[in-house]
């Protein structure tokens, strides 16, 4: 049984500005892969086969990581905070 005060949440411990960042960069892969896979869909130049969906999308899940590291390091420069205290 779950209670309105149950520690369920992974974003608990996180401030607003926190949660902020780590759901518009999900927002932003879940867009860079959508657009990717689209753009390899309509794509005539590639030869046909199959292909690892892996070397599509692991570009774009590096770049968001990339995104909410230097989103990280522009909170950590400006002394905005991250975790609750």
């Amino acid at each position: 049984m779950t209670h309105r005060g149950s520690d369920n949440n992974p974003l608990r411990n996180v401030t607003m500005t926190g949660r902020l960042l780590v759901v518009g960069t999900v927002f932003l892969i879940g867009v860079g892969i959508t657009f990717v896979l689209l753009a390899f869909a309509q794509s005539n130049e590639l030869p046909p086969g199959r292909y690892p969906v892996v070397i599509l999308v692991l570009p774009v899940v590096l770049g968001g990581g990339a995104v909410f590291l230097v989103g990280r390091w522009i909170m950590r420069v400006t002394e905005i905070p991250f975790w609750r205290e």
